[in-house]
């Protein structure tokens, strides 16, 4: 019941978000409080448990209890729980664990080397916590890997003291450094605890190098890096993560991703040459895992990399010739392995090291074209290869793109493209290869044709990138007829999405050709059917979605030159969104709008046909809907659409009939709950009322709006009463509507600010 107490405050506490009375009262009982619990934690095992529950309870509170404060006023306690840690009982064990580590980690207890009551503190509480270690034989424990659940919350609390004591370790002369190595111990272990120490190794790096003990400089980093470097090599037998039963997968890669990096990259700041000379020695090393665990680090610290190889003449905090001998070394590192990379090939080689070595080439994309260009292709050709192994597949695709982003000048020449496509074409046609993944390669190859110089060949390259997902899509609408069920039609939508996602990705990147000159103009109007086709008989919302998104990557390539196309395009939306409303439609129209807005002819006639219907359709729905506040993302993408047809083209629509139906309905829409598209009605509805330059001419179509029916009543209405029934006070107004408010308060008159 006492842990009960505060474990309801710090719940009602979270629930709402701020602070309750009742922590002021418990605050002040916790001296009677630690004294309680110090008496009964002494009468049996079960009370000790109960008595360390509710202490790590009080103590979750953060309420002015510390170290300090045990050691003065209650040392039986802690010394209950320190006896508690090392009982022969696991609820024992981990309930001390449990209160130590909140003790630690509690707000008040501050461990400053500057201070001689931390000092002291930090002193005899380290001294206890050896000399337990020392009782259970803990090293030797680590060093066999043969570490009980005891052993463990040890670990734990040894761990917890040391981050919060790191400032006096770091700094201590003492007995203190046993601590470290204790620490060292653990990170040889198993995964679970060396990760405990993590933090520990990275807060060192706070006190300055010429602050620290000795021992903590170089030739504790040098251990560090031995040590990190072993736990991230896998194991002398290993083969597959199938066949492994030491080993988690995904412990082994979150604990070299996240920790190992993490640590690494402390040792390189302060090892500088010395750092890379070892990864150069593990690559040289016999073992493929030892390779493998080196290659990982270069990639893991890829960004550290390239800051040694960005840096200029001035050298920070390290000397000059310290700074260009890391430079240079690092640069001999990366050459040495590319070398080797750009002429080796995946097959047969050991699984783990082929996905390493892959995911290392896309990582330095761009340090290869700058640097070493001769490698480049070599590098592309071990990723398209290992495109094809299941296990890499996902990595090889992502390198590829990564290689075609940077490499595009170097590799857009018409001999390499062709060879590309030509090894791309069974990738793109593989079911087995992930969907994701084939767009991934189509959207590389498109970029090293997008970077041709010659047009002519461009187009006759892009030809051929789209010639396959044109084939498949027109037999996939072939067998959209005979589809016997849902589930098939299903099925057959979302292969048609994809094969129009592939062309979209095709022809996204070509927007450097000149307008005279371009080649996807003719390979478009080749597919134009066939998508004008799709449109008409595959009305799903993900085939709706893909030609949308097709479309608005085709404006903005094309700009001018995609006139020609657009009636029928526009035209094919509006019937589009009336079949299956999705947001693409609503994005597709209002980027019409900027770019083609002032535009005559049959371009506005089609723009104004397709602004008008979706309007129809939308403030129908908006007034006959049970609940259309259940389409957010649809209403915003609605009323920015009317947004950006008053700012680049008002006349368009200020002429349209259905005007008075679109004010009524964003009125109707600013009393809604949902943020984002009431704040893009009121924005559209400023706009409307307030008008621009360019809109004087039909001022008259927001005066009648204003007026018909009651609506100027009605509006006004509307925006007195939704603030003071959903955000209840002016200041959340503001900070919802910023300076709309102000232009609203000048129409309506007597707003509340």
């Amino acid at each position: 019941m006492l842990a009960a107490l505060p474990q309801e405050v710090v719940a009602e506490e979270a629930a709402i978000d701020g602070t309750v009375a009742s922590r002021g009262e418990l605050r002040a009982r916790i001296p009677q409080v630690l004294a309680l619990l110090q008496n009964c934690c002494q009468t049996s095992s079960a009370a000790c448990v109960a008595s360390l529950r509710a202490l790590q309870a009080w103590l979750s509170l953060q309420a002015g209890t510390s170290l300090q404060m045990l050691l003065t006023t209650c040392p039986q306690l802690l010394a209950a729980a320190l006896h508690a840690l090392a009982a022969q009982e696991s609820t024992l064990n981990e309930a001390a664990a449990n209160a130590l580590i909140e003790l630690f980690s509690a707000s008040n207890t501050q461990l400053s080397a500057t201070c001689p009551s931390s000092l002291e503190n930090a002193s005899r509480l380290g001294a206890q916590l050896i000399q337990l270690a020392a009782d259970l034989r803990l090293e030797e424990s680590l060093e066999r890997r043969d570490v009980d659940d005891r052993a463990r919350h040890v670990c734990r609390v040894v761990a917890a003291f040391a981050e919060r004591a790191v400032d006096i370790i770091a700094a201590t002369d003492g007995p203190l450094l046993a601590i470290v190595t204790l620490m060292m111990r653990m990170l040889g272990a198993d995964l679970a605890i060396a990760e405990l120490t993590v933090d520990f190794w990275c807060s060192i790096q706070d006190t300055p190098l010429e602050q620290r003990n000795e021992q903590l400089r170089q030739p504790l980093y040098r251990n560090l890096y031995q040590m990190m470097i072993k736990q991230c090599t896998l194991p002398a037998d290993f083969t597959t993560w199938e066949e492994s039963d030491e080993l988690q997968e995904e412990d082994f890669e979150r604990f070299r991703e996240q920790s190992a990096i993490e640590v690494l990259g402390t040792c390189m700041q302060l090892l500088h040459s010395e750092f890379v000379a070892s990864l150069r020695e593990g690559l040289g090393a016999p073992s493929w895992q030892q390779v493998e665990a080196a290659m990982f680090v270069v990639r893991g610290l890829h960004v550290d990399f390239k800051g040694v190889l960005s840096r200029g003449d001035e050298a920070g905090a390290l000397p000059v010739a310290v700074a260009q001998e890391q430079k240079r070394d690092v640069q001999d590192l990366l050459g040495g392995i590319f070398g080797r990379l750009s002429e080796w090939r995946p097959e047969g080689q050991p699984q783990p090291l082929v996905v390493t070595a892959v995911r290392l080439c896309g990582a330095y994309g761009k340090w290869l074209q700058a640097e070493k260009p001769n490698l480049l292709l070599g590098c592309l050709w071990l990723t398209l290869q290992a495109t094809e192994l299941p296990f890499v597949a996902k990595h090889a695709a992502e390198s590829f793109r990564a290689l075609c982003v940077h490499g595009r000048r170097l590799l857009g020449d018409p001999v390499t493209v062709n060879q590309v496509l030509c090894a791309l074409q069974p990738l793109l046609r593989s079911q087995d290869l992930d969907s994701e993944l084939r767009v991934a390669l189509t959207e590389g190859a498109a970029r090293l044709i997008g970077a041709m110089r010659n047009a002519s060949n461009a187009g006759q390259l892009l030809q051929v990138l789209v010639s396959d997902p044109c084939e498949a899509l027109s037999l996939l609408l072939q067998q959209l007829s005979e589809a016997p069920s849902e589930e098939a039609q299903r099925a057959l939508g979302a292969e048609i999405a994809l094969r129009i996602n592939f062309i979209s990705s095709s022809i996204r990147f070509c927007d450097n050709f000149s307008k005279s000159n371009h080649p996807v103009p003719p390979v478009l109007q080749g597919c134009w059917p066939l998508l004008q086709a799709a449109g008409t008989r595959c009305r799903r919302p993900e085939v709706v979605q893909a030609l949308c998104e097709l479309y608005s990557k085709s404006m903005v390539t094309l700009g001018g030159l995609l006139e020609p196309l657009l009636p029928s395009m526009l035209q094919q939306i509006r019937e589009l969104f009336c079949a299956s409303p999705v947001v693409g439609c609503l994005t597709c129209i209002t980027q019409a709008l900027q770019m083609y807005g002032e535009k005559e002819g049959a371009v506005y006639d089609s723009l104004s046909d397709a602004v008008e219907k979706i309007i129809d359709v939308v403030c129908t729905w908006i007034r006959t809907a049970p609940d259309p506040e259940a389409e957010p993302e649809l209403l915003t993408a609605f009323f920015e659409m009317c947004h950006r047809g008053l700012v680049f083209r008002p006349g368009l629509m200020l002429d349209l009939e259905c005007m008075p139906r679109l004010f009524e309905s964003a009125i109707c829409c600013i009393a809604h709950q949902e943020f984002q598209h009431t704040r893009a009605a009121l924005t559209f509805l400023c706009l409307f009322m307030s008008g621009t330059d360019a809109a004087n001419q039909f001022r008259e179509t927001a005066i009648h709006c204003l007026q018909q029916n009651g609506s100027r009543r009605r509006a006004k209405h509307t925006f007195m009463h939704w603030p003071v029934h959903c955000l209840t006070t002016a200041a959340c107004v503001r900070a919802k509507f910023g300076d709309n408010v102000c232009r609203v308060k000048g129409w309506g008159g007597g707003l509340p600010r």
